[in-house]
């Protein structure tokens, strides 16, 4: 989530010398995107809509929808250890054309989820 409330995404463009960081937003239509890219590795273009992007910060938690949509896909879930009384999950999801990093408040309703999907 950007500092105003927007979801986005942080890329990191990797090139032979260095590597560049930079932001897209991820309402729901560029997320499908990103992720059609990271699951198969075909490219689409990607329109930017004035109007979804600030409907996207009422939206309700896309990290946390996201993730749940790869659980059930059964993508492979990357989990750092979570020690009871923790306060994050930490989580990512490696593809062959890139990598998906969640970091999660941990509350009673996520922590119900990942008992019932075995994620700890």
């Amino acid at each position: 989530t950007s500092k105003d409330g927007y979801p986005i995404f942080k890329m990191d463009a990797v090139y032979p010398l260095r590597t560049d960081n930079f932001y897209i937003p991820a309402y729901t239509e560029i997320a499908q995107a990103v992720i059609n890219y990271l699951l198969q590795g075909k490219a689409s273009e990607i329109k930017f809509d004035e109007v979804r992007f600030e409907a996207s910060k009422t939206e309700q938690d896309l990290s946390l929808e996201l993730f749940k949509l790869m659980v059930e896909k059964r993508v492979r879930v990357n989990t750092l250890s979570v020690f009871k009384g923790a306060k994050y999950f930490n989580a990512f999801i490696q593809f062959r054309k890139g990598k998906i990093v969640f970091n999660f408040l941990i509350n009673e309703e996520l922590e119900k989820y990942l008992m019932e999907n075995n994620l700890i």
